[in-house]
């Protein structure tokens, strides 16, 4: 199943960069997600290269209690963020045994002008499959939903950094941590 969201902001490139570096400070504002651990971080002057483990938080509905255990809700993400583009590409791999997951997309970032007025539209291209018996379809609508939900909490985030002024103290965006 692929879905594709798109957002705009209304303030240039550089500030929205900005915002979503600074995101990860404030993990804990994002509703579904227990935590994050960076395992492994490399950059050079083209990518940054980030494996960090994650681990939902939500709630199984009861229907597919039995087909997902708390340790299926656990995931590697693979990132790379290609500096001179400003995409984001991500794969996500099961924490644990097993192949029931297959989740990559990438979110691109472009500066658009409107009206006279700089702004940035952001775009999340995601496909997934999940391999769970009977239930996958529901579930994988479930796991998207749960995507564009954080998607826009994460929007939200960003718009509320750029507009209160948080941003001009704040050093060149590193792009993605």
């Amino acid at each position: 199943m692929k879905k594709t969201f798109i957002q705009c902001f209304n303030a240039p490139l550089e500030l929205v960069l900005k915002a979503r570096s600074a995101r990860w400070d404030e993990i804990e504002k994002i509703p579904d997600l227990n935590g994050c651990n960076i395992l492994f971080r490399r950059e050079d002057d083209e990518v940054i290269y980030i494996e960090r483990e994650s681990s939902a938080k939500i709630n199984i509905p009861p229907a597919l209690q039995k087909y997902v255990s708390p340790d299926m809700l656990k995931w590697i993400e693979h990132s790379t963020w290609h500096k001179a583009s400003n995409i984001h590409e991500w794969r996500i791999a099961p924490g644990t045994r097993g192949n029931y997951l297959d989740a990559r997309g990438r979110t691109i970032y472009e500066e658009i002008e409107d009206g006279g007025e700089l702004k940035t539209r952001r775009t999340l291209e995601m496909t997934l499959k999940l391999r769970i018996p009977v239930l996958g379809p529901l579930a994988e609508e479930a796991v998207f939903e749960a995507f564009k939900r954080n998607f826009d909490k994460d929007y939200d985030a960003i718009c509320a950094r750029i507009g209160n002024g948080a941003l001009q103290h704040m050093a060149p965006a590193s792009q993605d941590r």
